[in-house]
């Protein structure tokens, strides 16, 4: 365990949290000061699939010792497919981080479409999800959509198939 004067580092991304719908997105940052000092500002830093860190900018923060506080961030295009998204600080108090070890934090991301309804879908794919969809099942728990089949399954018109959730089992 290293302590220092000056340490600053990411401890969570809020947002995105999985999933970003559209061609931008809103960061939130949770930033906590694991420095003895108070910390006053800090650089921020973000980074998308492991390119070189983007500098964000300089924030102040006013954060005593083991204090942490969220920061929205401005916006940033995503890169049009699914994507890993890391927040990097540095320079706490304008010197350099005591333990960098802390520093980062990251996030993988689907790009989730929308659409404007009405929207209709068949399920008569041996493949499911259809291409351009997929479950998102942030919590991975045994709850999830499944394709239900077989005589009388089906949903709308005449598809023999349908999207089916099981809250049940």
């Amino acid at each position: 365990c290293v302590v220092t004067a000056n340490d600053a580092g990411v401890t969570q991304i809020v947002n995105p949290n999985g999933a970003v719908c559209g061609a931008t997105f809103i960061p939130e940052v949770r930033v906590r000061n694991f420095g003895t000092a108070p910390l006053n500002n800090v650089d921020l830093y973000y980074a998308i699939n492991g390119n070189s860190p983007t500098f964000i900018g300089n924030f102040n923060v006013g954060l005593a010792s083991g204090e942490s506080t969220n920061l929205t961030l401005p916006a940033i295009n995503t890169p049009g497919a699914s994507f890993t998204f890391e927040v990097i600080t540095a320079f706490p108090n304008g010197a350099p981080d005591g333990n960098t070890s802390n520093d980062a934090t990251s996030i993988f991301n689907s790009i989730v479409q929308s659409f404007d309804p009405p929207f209709v879908q068949g399920f008569e794919f041996p493949i499911f999800p259809p291409s351009g969809m997929q479950i998102f099942n942030p919590d991975n728990d045994e709850f999830e959509w499944d394709l239900n089949t077989g005589s009388g399954q089906g949903g709308f018109g005449s598809s023999n198939g349908a999207a089916k959730m099981n809250n049940y089992d």
